[in-house]
């Protein structure tokens, strides 16, 4: 009887051990399968994949996104924002939500940006006085703050407390807009004037149409806080594109120390430039891309030519079908999947496309650098193709085609979904799982978010 007790007891001893076993290896399993979707969807987090890199490794990441209007602004360092990994989440059921701007209808709004529910938005207006950039709060469409820089804004990033925007003039292309002072922090101030430097004496000047950021190298100061020790070819970096014009239309301007901007490279493009997009990783799809209105509508240029010579070098050149009439007006990257659009030209020609997509899956081979003139995916867009937001599973972009402003594709450009915005869009961005568009023809922001 005892010995049967004995047996009893080490049988349901090493019962329990099992179960404890089991329960471990299960929690053990799920954190690594946690940890594993958290990695996925981190991979993902924003819009645009620039800055991946150094959005993991900069300690200055921490609590940027406070807008505390009693303190500076803060913004990430990248010129992405930080956006969902899946705005529809299984469902395309999209809510629109109209946010009127407290801003003059006759002023025309020229780019977008949000973040954590501020709105910053540029304008290009012909009359002296007014503002350039406003600074909004979405929730109550009341004005936060607003400058005038003189000329007129074409377009603009968000670095740390500055803003670096592409000028419409020919005095100074670069604009430094900054938050960071203690008497009255939510006031931008304008802290510098930049001009390209001219090609021969009595060269006519250009006005600046896109601009973009990304660093040189691998980065390792704390930039945001102020560290501008920086070793060329190791530093942040403005691309900024130009009209046509005698010199250079893009340039890559180093700012490690805002205050004191150095011209550090330039790329003849032929043309004017709509929209620069900067992928630093170490992928296949890493280098510049200029979207223009030349033959070559999109241009790759290499990014490691920069940080070997500092200079800029073309490597790839893509021309669809139609250019005579068409531009190259937007691209866009994110985990390998590049997206390119362009406008209509005017008028729908079925075979001239608007909207190109080289799909990540299969991935790029890394060892070929032919990204351009490699396999892709294209459809007709009888709007043009004014803007582009990815996430991980689809593609969304701005159409001035009529009822179909808002469209939504996978990344084969397979399925679409179409949606009516009653405007014609000028700027899309997002913030969170929140994707916002400016529109071209009046002052109104609309919010779309997907439910079920």
């Amino acid at each position: 009887m005892t010995c049967r007790k004995s047996y009893n007891i080490f049988t349901e001893g090493m019962i329990l051990v099992d179960i404890l076993v089991a329960m471990s290896l299960a929690t053990l399993f799920v954190a690594l399968f946690s940890a594993r979707i958290f990695s996925t969807e981190q991979s993902f987090v924003r819009a645009h994949e620039r800055m991946v890199i150094l959005m993991a490794s900069s300690s200055s990441m921490i609590n940027l996104f406070s807008l505390n209007l009693t303190s500076p602004i803060f913004i990430p360092v990248s010129s992405s924002p930080a956006c969902s990994t899946d705005f529809i989440q299984g469902f395309i059921s999209p809510i629109i939500t109209e946010i009127p701007l407290p801003i003059s209808s006759t002023m025309p709004l020229t780019h977008l940006e949000v973040r954590d529910g501020i709105a910053f938005v540029s304008t290009d207006s012909n009359i002296t006085s007014d503002p350039d950039l406003f600074v909004i709060n979405i929730s109550n469409s009341s004005i936060i703050s607003s400058i005038n820089t003189g000329p007129g804004i074409s377009s603009f990033v968000l670095i740390g407390k500055k803003i670096f925007a592409a000028a419409a003039s020919t005095a100074a292309q670069l604009h430094v807009i900054d938050f960071s002072g203690t008497t009255s922090p939510s006031i931008p101030f304008l802290s510098k004037k930049y001009q390209l430097p001219l090609p021969y004496a009595t060269a006519t000047p250009p006005y600046a149409t896109a601009i973009s950021f990304g660093f040189n190298g691998n980065y390792g100061g704390d930039w945001v806080s102020g560290d501008t020790n920086f070793s060329p070819p190791t530093s942040p970096q403005i691309y900024l594109g130009t009209e046509r014009w005698d010199g250079d239309e893009l340039a890559v301007i180093d700012v490690s120390n805002p205050e004191v901007p150095v011209w550090q490279s330039g790329l003849d493009i032929g043309s004017k430039v709509n929209d620069i997009e900067v992928d630093t990783s170490t992928s296949s799809l890493g280098g510049v891309y200029i979207s223009n209105a030349s033959q070559n509508q999109l241009i790759r240029a290499d990014l490691g030519s920069i940080v070997a010579t500092l200079e800029l070098n073309i490597t790839e050149k893509f021309s669809p079908t139609g250019w005579s009439r068409q531009e190259g007006k937007v691209s866009s990257i994110l985990g390998g999947n590049l997206v390119f659009g362009r406008t209509s030209g005017g008028y729908d020609i079925a075979t001239d496309h608007e909207l190109f997509s080289w799909a990540s899956t299969p991935p790029i081979n890394p060892l070929i650098s032919d990204v351009l003139n490699g396999p892709y995916n294209s459809k007709n867009i009888p709007g043009g193709v004014y803007g582009i937001i990815q996430d991980a599973k689809h593609i969304y972009l701005i159409t001035r085609q009529a009822g179909k402003e808002f469209q939504v594709f996978d990344k084969t450009l397979a399925t679409s979904s179409y949606f009516s915005l009653a405007t014609q869009p000028q700027s899309v961005t997002c913030d969170g799982e929140i994707i916002y568009v400016l529109s071209h023809t009046s002052p109104i922001i609309y919010a779309i978010s997907f439910t079920k």
